[in-house]
C-alpha cells in the first residue's frame, strides 16, 4: 500500500501528459531487462498515462557513427 500512496502524486501530476521512454538498445540484449521494461510500460498504460517508446539504437548505431566520424 505504501507504494501506491507514494506514487499517487506522480500519477496525478503526469495524468494526461505524454511520457517518453528512451531505450538505448542495450535492454534488447537482456530478456529479463526487456521484460521488466515492458511490464512497467503496461502498468503505466493501465493507469492512463500516454506513452511513447523511443528506440535510440544502442551499441551498433554508436559503432557506425564512430566509423562515419560522428
Amino acid at each position: 500500500m505504501d507504494i501506491l500512496s507514494e506514487s499517487l502524486p506522480f500519477i496525478q501530476r503526469f495524468h494526461g501528459k505524454m511520457i517518453v521512454v528512451k531505450d538505448g538498445g542495450a535492454a534488447m540484449k537482456s530478456p529479463a531487462l526487456l521484460s521488466s521494461i515492458i511490464n512497467d510500460l503496461v502498468l503505466l498504460s493501465w493507469i492512463s498515462l500516454s506513452l511513447a517508446l523511443v528506440h535510440i539504437g544502442g551499441p551498433k548505431i554508436n559503432s557506425w557513427l564512430l566509423r562515419l566520424g560522428h
